[in-house]
């Protein structure tokens, strides 16, 4: 059992250590690899583990409960909601933030005029705000600041394909998808993890991503 740990190491901690670190490694290679990649550096579509762009929070909390209960990216397709022109800005404006340009007056007030900063945080960062203690609000919405894209390969055209079609919208052939199961749901023959697994997984994808 994880919990039954030596010296009085708390359980998370603790399963860094040989032999449960051998067995992180082969709860991710079975549970995990097949969307993220070997040592968590991504698959095609799915996000890095092995970085510290965190779309739904770094502390062991905010894994725990995003491997227990999984996540359902959501963004809405604005192919009807904004002009030709604004879709341009904004997939421009999403590309200069990512190489670390600060992005124009003009974009900014429109990123804020359209409701982007409701998702992706009044700074891009993707956070919309920050709590005592390393929590974040926020809703899975990507950092767009941080050179990290989202969705491969990145660049203009990627990015004015997520505004045009969204992320897991129903209805929108094109949509992107972005569906993470929870592990505690699933039945028994599907890949069901007790507590502890979670538990050990937790901790290996805090340290790969450099947790917060």
């Amino acid at each position: 059992m994880v919990d039954d740990c030596p010296l009085g190491i708390g359980s998370m901690v603790c399963a860094l250590y040989h032999p449960l670190s051998i067995l992180a490694h082969a709860l991710a290679r079975r549970y995990c690899a097949a969307c993220h990649g070997s040592g968590g550096k991504g698959n095609p579509g799915y996000p890095v583990l092995a970085d510290d762009d965190w779309l739904w929070g770094g502390t062991l909390a905010k894994i725990n409960e995003t491997i227990t209960n999984g996540r359902k990216g959501n963004m809405v397709a604005h192919a009807n909601l904004l002009t030709e022109q604004e879709v341009d800005t904004l997939a421009k404006f999403a590309v200069e933030l990512n190489q670390g340009d600060k992005g124009s007056d003009e974009a900014w007030a429109l990123y804020n005029s359209k409701g982007c900063s409701g998702c992706h945080g009044p700074t891009a960062n993707g956070v919309i705000a920050e709590l005592p203690g390393g929590n974040v609000i926020t809703v899975g919405a990507a950092n767009l600041i941080d050179r990290i894209w989202r969705f491969k390969p990145g660049g203009y055209e990627s990015a004015k394909h997520t505004i045009l079609y969204g992320v897991n919208q129903d209805g929108v052939e094109q949509t992107r998808n972005a569906i993470m199961p929870g592990f505690a749901q699933l039945g028994q023959l599907d890949g069901k993890l007790t507590p502890d697994q979670i538990k050990i997984l937790t901790v290996y994808v805090h340290e790969l991503g450099g947790g917060k």
